[in-house]
């Protein structure tokens, strides 16, 4: 069963970045054949996708999943909690690649960049407290002594 989950969140997570990847704009006019050049300008790169927030992105996204996939792998994710924590994820990147289409070009605004960081800043946090049960390796205190009166 969990081998079947992990290949099933791993095909979802390819056939998405696939389906990104290939999404282009069609041009009013036939571009010019360029001449080769030995060095790929910036531009060029970034046209593919290649954008350096895009990629950092993706790359956190990427890890994330591997990590959740890991996490049910070695029992310490429930398949509830998997699926929970992969929708975030896959939220995310929809956002991502819906602010990439709204910029009208393949980059993201710093504003964009910062916010996506941000959630999956939130989010790296929520597997970590999943996959450890909320605790975080020290010994909890006595229940009274936390616990604040309420108001």
């Amino acid at each position: 069963m969990n081998k079947i989950l992990s290949l099933t969140s791993a095909f979802l997570f390819a056939g998405a970045a696939g389906m990104v990847l290939a999404q282009t704009t069609t041009p009013s006019a036939p571009a010019a054949p360029a001449a080769p050049s030995a060095q790929t300008t910036p531009e060029k790169t970034w046209a593919k996708g290649e954008h350096p927030r895009i990629k950092e992105i993706w790359e956190r996204v990427r890890r994330q999943n591997e990590r959740i996939m890991a996490g049910v792998k070695s029992g310490k994710l429930t398949k509830d909690e998997a699926e929970a924590l992969h929708a975030k994820v896959k939220s995310i990147r929809e956002e991502m690649q819906g602010d990439i289409q709204s910029n009208g070009k393949r980059e993201l605004t710093e504003d964009q960049f910062k916010q996506l960081n941000q959630e999956l800043d939130e989010n790296s946090a929520n597997i970590h407290d999943e996959k450890t049960d909320g605790s975080t390796g020290s010994s909890p205190a006595p229940a009274a002594a936390t616990t604040p009166a309420a108001n």
